[in-house]
């Protein structure tokens, strides 16, 4: 998340398919198409668990990033310490709640260590695991609303401190089809929560992002509805307080994942939306909060995540899609103004449902970790460097199942 609040949760992190679309309806200069990205992949195993989601940081303060992933089947979490070369051999199990879908690190206790919060759809709660800096960590359990399903964390009422806010799927099932809601939950800065205030939502919430939409230097955010097949915007109008949601119907199909970030690169934070068609929508913001369709994006069937990043470094956000359908990972590499390199598809276990991005074996270039819910694993996609000459070649649709041999370094 590149919003206000996805700033804060990624900052512990050290560091082709389909018809190509450029946001726009641009074309795409053919030399710089071509550049791409590669990677070597490798896979962990999680043994009978059905992985949701995966976060990054490095919580025992070994200068190495670890992993943390959400589990549905055994309503646990895995705490995976990364060793040299990005590897995770050993594994904790931690207790969120009840079947655990998102998780978003930060330090919510203000003790400079990154902390994780993870969703509990069933048990109805968030699970805040405050870390010690050591690889230990404290559970606290706060109330949310019903079938809590992705969550961001952002300083919503300015007051230094972060606050959680939570996407919960639905209210408790009185209606055919009960509006979900949006719970946010205020924090001390010490760890501690106070009971949610809710926000009404669509039909469904999937995903939520927080960020400063319209450009007056408070936290907004922004939920994608699947059922509804729309967009909420809650305003924040500061003293705790939002605006009655704005929608905006994204016209795709069904849409699970939400996306902030300034992806034209003009100042303001624009939204994505991810749809299981394999389409991810853009949506370029007018510095008022105010959205319209730029383009569209094609990556492949069953798309349930979007992140962004600057892969390939070169000042220019990228976009990442996880493809629960065609069990792949999908980049685009950004080539500035809101245009797109054509996609590139990289083999992933069985049913990817998130990534996180972040440099996992400390080589400086940014990599993907994916978790797979049908295969039970996660899916670890090292970057590789090309040669100016462009001989790094990329695993692709007709190579997966394979590792893409990697250039000289």
């Amino acid at each position: 998340m590149l919003g206000a609040g996805a700033a804060v949760a990624l900052a512990f992190c050290v560091g082709a398919s389909g018809n190509p679309a450029a946001a726009g309806g641009a074309t795409t200069p053919p030399a710089e198409a071509t550049a791409g990205v590669a990677f070597e992949r490798q896979v962990r195993a999680l043994g009978e668990k059905v992985p949701f989601a995966v976060a990054a940081a490095d919580f025992n303060s070994d200068g190495r990033l670890d992993l943390f992933v959400t589990s549905a089947k055994c309503d646990c979490a895995s705490f995976l310490p990364g060793l040299p070369g990005g590897q995770f051999p050993r594994e904790e199990i931690l207790h969120p709640g009840l079947v655990p879908r998102g998780a978003v690190v930060a330090d919510l206790n203000g003790d400079a260590n990154p902390d994780v919060a993870v969703g509990n759809a069933q048990s109805n709660d968030v699970a805040v695991f405050l870390g010690d800096g050591r690889g230990k960590f404290e559970t606290r359990k706060f109330r949310a609303g019903f079938a809590p399903f992705d969550l961001a964390v952002a300083d919503l009422d300015a007051d230094g401190h972060l606050d959680i806010a939570v996407a919960n799927e639905s209210n408790p099932p009185a209606e055919v089809q009960p509006p979900g809601e949006v719970s946010v939950l205020y924090g001390d800065g010490r760890g501690n929560f106070a009971p949610a205030q809710s926000l009404q939502a669509g039909t469904f919430p999937a995903d939520i992002e927080a960020g400063d939409l319209d450009g007056d230097g408070r936290v907004d955010l922004a939920v994608v509805n699947w059922f509804s097949r729309d967009v909420y915007l809650f305003f924040n109008r500061g003293g705790r307080r939002f605006s009655a949601p704005v929608a905006i119907a994204h016209g795709g199909a069904i849409a699970y994942a939400i996306a902030a970030a300034d992806i034209d690169g003009d100042g303001d934070i624009d939204l994505l939306t991810g749809h299981v068609g394999g389409e991810v929508r853009i949506f370029a913001n007018d510095s008022r909060g105010q959205f319209h369709l730029q383009g569209a994006l094609r990556a492949e069937a069953g798309l349930r995540h979007v992140a962004v990043a600057d892969m390939d470094r070169d000042g220019n956000l990228d976009i990442v899609t996880a493809n629960s359908l065609a069990h792949t990972i999908t980049v685009f590499r950004g080539l500035g103004s809101g245009k797109f390199a054509p996609p590139q598809s990289f083999s992933a276990g069985r049913t990817p449902r998130w990534v996180a991005i972040a440099d996992l074996n400390g080589d400086e270039l940014p990599d993907i970790a994916a978790a797979n819910s049908t295969s039970g694993d996660l899916t670890l996609l090292y970057q590789v460097r090309r040669s100016s000459a462009g001989t790094g070649r990329p695993e692709g649709p007709s190579e997966r199942g394979r590792t893409a041999a990697p250039p000289k370094r």
